[in-house]
């Protein structure tokens, strides 16, 4: 991911990250997110973190909807978190692209309307530490 998480033209965010906790495991909760945003999030290579082995899946879809490119991130696997302060979240939900208060209210909603998702909440983005981020 860029550094680059404030557009200083209009000081709206160029990412927006949104947790997610739910029962689904990443594959079925990656076709959720696919029917309900009518997206085609297709399976990356795996985050690795080769010092702990612990690898979390990445989907990502930025031919879809032209203007905004979303990311499905895992951040639990076998042997642990990745962002330990994120522990109880399951997924992280990125969209990069400047996004109105409406299609923020939006996304919120059809994640909310997901069959056996438990809590969204979006990060904000004043409260992120770009290198944290940047280093995922």
């Amino acid at each position: 991911m860029a550094t680059k998480f404030i557009d200083s033209e209009s000081s709206k965010p160029l990412y927006h990250f949104f947790c997610i906790n739910t029962s689904l495991n990443d594959y079925h909760f990656c076709w959720a997110v696919n029917e309900a945003f009518k997206l085609n999030l297709i399976r990356m290579e795996d985050l690795s973190i080769p010092e702990t082995e612990k690898r979390f899946s990445v989907y990502q879809d930025s031919e879809t909807i032209q203007s905004f490119c979303y990311s499905l991130l895992s951040l639990k696997s076998e042997n642990g978190f990745l962002v330990k302060e994120l522990a109880s979240f399951d997924f992280i939900l990125c969209v990069e692209g400047q996004l109105s208060d409406t299609n923020l209210a939006i996304i919120t909603s059809k994640a909310a309307d997901i069959k056996n998702v438990l809590l969204i909440t979006k990060l904000d983005h004043t409260l992120i530490k770009p290198a944290t981020i940047a280093e995922l």
